[in-house]
């Protein structure tokens, strides 16, 4: 069990990524109680070894290459399922994974308009003034989610909400949701009544759907089954054995909890990058 007085969770996420000849292991901590306290929800840290011997490479700040990741994986999704052009992008929760989020898909796509929303309307401002000095886009706050998501292309789902805040109702014809905890804080609904429901890698995803987490990293009782699935991103969409977004009208839900794999990968590539530039510091250990 690694729940923790009904407070939050600690957990350790292993993987060997052998293209890259690395291993690794994310040592996660999610707390909701955080927020009260003004501390992020999400602690991580990563250690990368080399694959072949065995020996750490690097120790990492974690929870910045997680939502790094996170982003990442929402904005390949996007490609493949959001409508072509999307000028209106809604965020909902302003918090780490909200910045990510507004920064990557600024990045990847043509967004004119960013409307966001937070329980929080002091989280709310600080974000909107944050981003809006980095961010080309008109940044607009909105009074509820149900506003935020009017007229959305893209909406990113990153709150640390274990209750919908999101209804399948208010979601508009075309619209592609990306909804980082699956359905803990989205209307299962969503699963059955868009036109498609897209994992990121059934090995992975699975587990929450009908697997050992449900209850833990999905809600108990869903109006869904793994039937309803139209696709995965990893070894369907990408590898052009299923279509993407077929019409302008389709609305589209984008589920994917994250694998270690990805951040063991990502981890990676930051200690490649920081090697070439020669920053971080070294720490003997033995």
């Amino acid at each position: 069990d690694n729940n923790f007085q009904g407070s939050g969770f600690l957990q350790s996420y292993p993987a060997l990524v052998k293209p890259l000849k690395i291993g690794g292991n994310k040592w996660l901590g999610g707390y909701p109680g955080n927020i009260a306290l003004g501390l992020p929800v999400i602690s991580a840290l990563i250690i990368i070894n080399d694959g072949e011997t065995g020996r750490v490479l690097a120790v990492l700040q974690g929870e910045i290459l997680t939502a790094m990741r996170t982003a990442g994986h929402s904005a390949v999704g996007a490609g493949f399922l959001a409508r072509e052009k999307p000028e209106v992008l809604s965020i909902i929760g302003c918090g780490l994974e909200g910045r990510a989020h507004i920064k990557t898909m600024s990045e990847v796509f043509p967004v004119k308009l960013i409307k966001v929303f937070d329980i929080s309307s002091e989280r709310e401002r600080a974000f909107i003034e944050e981003m809006s000095q980095i961010i080309g886009a008109e940044i607009s706050a909105c009074r509820t989610a149900e506003e935020a998501v009017s007229g959305a292309d893209i909406i990113c789902l990153v709150t640390s909400s274990r209750e919908p805040v999101l209804r399948e109702a208010w979601i508009d014809k075309g619209a592609l949701v990306c909804a980082i905890n699956g359905f803990l804080d989205l209307d299962p609904y969503c699963a059955i009544k868009f036109d498609k429901w897209v994992l990121g890698c059934y090995k992975r995803d699975l587990e929450w759907i009908e697997g050992d987490e449900v209850g833990k990293n999905s809600p108990q009782v869903v109006p869904y089954t793994a039937e309803n699935i139209y696709a995965d991103i990893a070894t369907e969409i990408v590898l052009n054995k299923k279509p993407g977004r077929q019409t302008d009208k389709e609305r589209i839900v984008f589920t994917h909890h994250g694998m270690p794999a990805l951040d063991i990968a990502v981890s990676a590539l930051v200690y490649e990058e920081a090697i070439k530039q020669g920053i971080g510091t070294a720490i003997k250990i033995n």
